[in-house]
């Protein structure tokens, strides 16, 4: 016999797979569009892939191609996430290191989660958490502690770990 929590965990799983059967690979005019898919080269003929979502967060997956390949932008989306960060807008530019692909739109719920972010001030040395809920439209910063910091979650997911884990370190 299945609990509620079973169920309704089921039911959600179910609705994802449902959307995710259904998501077609669309073009953007800009470059900076949520849902757009880069590949980044790691030197050696490998590259990483990332993902645009809301703001400036980028997810990239666990997943190292070889430069120039074709590749099937739904596979690379449905790659597990190795991380979440903050990009600047200037790693977008269409004559920029990074290639961009065409763009897998963003999921009803991937556009509903709430960006939660630690961060500290270079001068005061002080420690926030930065949150934005999409939804709502609502964002803001409230002070924190270091362990408030170290146990603050990202795009539902934990917060990356020391700088190490960058593409380099997908191969």
């Amino acid at each position: 016999m299945r609990t509620a929590a079973e169920g309704r965990c089921e039911t959600i799983r179910n609705v994802d797979e449902h959307a995710a059967q259904h998501r077609k690979v669309v073009k953007a005019r800009e470059n900076r569009a949520p849902g757009r898919v880069v590949r980044i080269d790691l030197g050696g003929g490998r590259c990483a892939y990332g993902r645009q979502l809301l703001g400036p967060s980028v997810e990239f997956y666990n997943r190292v191609g070889k430069t120039g390949e074709a590749v099937d932008l739904l596979d690379v989306v449905a790659s597990p996430v190795a991380f979440t960060i903050w990009v600047m807008d200037y790693a977008f530019r269409r004559r920029g290191r990074w290639e961009l692909l065409d763009v897998v739109p963003l999921t009803d719920r991937e556009r509903a989660v709430v960006d939660r972010r630690a961060k500290q001030d270079p001068i005061s040395k002080a420690l926030s958490i930065y949150q934005e809920d999409p939804v709502a439209g609502t964002f803001g910063e409230t002070p924190a502690t270091a362990q408030e910091c170290a146990g603050s979650r990202t795009r539902g997911r934990p917060a990356p770990g020391p700088l190490r884990r960058t593409p380099e370190h997908l191969g």
